[in-house]
C-alpha cells in the first residue's frame, strides 16, 4: 500500500540513482488569505526545504533564502516572491516585517528576485508564478499549518543530477526506485525536463 509522495522517498532517490546530488522538496499550503497591516495578495502558499532556491535558480534580491535552521526551529518565517512582498508592502522594504497566511503569523527573511521567464509552465513543467509566492520551511508548514490526514507528506520534489547527459539513465533507475517503494502502485509522475526540451524543439 503506497502512503502517497514522501520525504523518505526523494532520500532514498537520493542515495541511489546515479549521480545524483541532492534534492529539494515542496508541499503546498492551502492558502485562504494573505495580507501584512500594509496590505493584502492573492499569494499562494508552498513548504519548501532549504534547498529549493538553489536548485530551483531563484535568485534572493534581499534579505536572506531560507536555511536549515529554520527548518529545524520550526521556523515561523518567510520568503516572499518579488509581486507578493510589493501587494504586500508597497512603500516599504518587507524584510523584517510581518505577514499573516491563514492564520499564522510570519516574519519577512527575504524577497526574491523577479525573474520573467515568459511562461508558466512547459510540458506541465511549473516554470515560473515564483514572484506570487510565499515560501516557508517545509518542517515549519507541517507543523503550523492545516492539512488533510490522508494529504501527501509533499506534493514534489526535485532530484538534481550532475552529468545531464545521464538524466535518461537517473529517470529509471528513479522510476524503479518510486515502484518499489510504492508497492507498484502508481500515484507519482517523474517529469524529466531535459527530454521534455527535446521533443518541444522538434516540434
Amino acid at each position: 500500500r503506497s502512503l502517497g509522495l514522501t520525504l523518505a522517498d526523494a532520500h532514498a532517490a537520493a542515495a541511489v540513482v546515479p549521480g545524483a546530488t541532492g534534492f529539494a522538496a515542496e508541499k503546498r499550503i492551502r492558502t485562504d488569505r494573505v495580507f501584512s497591516d500594509a496590505g493584502t495578495s492573492d499569494a499562494q502558499a508552498s513548504g519548501v526545504s532549504p534547498e529549493w532556491f538553489a536548485l530551483a535558480s531563484l535568485r534572493i534580491a534581499q534579505g536572506r533564502a531560507i536555511a536549515q535552521p529554520d527548518d529545524a526551529a520550526l521556523a515561523a518565517v518567510a520568503v516572499l516572491g518579488s509581486q507578493a512582498a510589493h501587494d504586500l508592502f508597497p512603500d516599504a522594504s518587507a524584510v523584517g516585517k510581518l505577514v499573516k497566511v491563514n492564520q499564522t503569523w510570519l516574519r519577512v527573511v527575504g524577497v526574491l528576485a523577479d525573474r520573467d521567464l515568459g511562461q508558466d509552465k512547459f510540458e506541465g513543467v511549473a516554470l515560473g508564478g515564483e514572484s506570487n509566492r510565499v515560501f516557508v520551511p517545509l518542517a515549519s508548514a507541517r507543523a503550523r499549518f492545516r492539512f488533510q490526514p490522508l494529504e501527501d507528506e509533499i506534493d514534489r520534489f526535485t532530484l538534481s543530477v550532475a552529468n545531464p547527459d545521464r538524466l535518461a539513465d537517473a529517470a529509471r533507475v528513479l522510476g524503479a526506485v518510486m515502484t518499489q517503494r510504492h508497492g507498484g502502485v502508481t500515484d507519482y509522475r517523474v517529469i524529466v525536463p531535459q527530454q521534455l526540451y527535446r521533443q518541444h524543439q522538434q516540434t
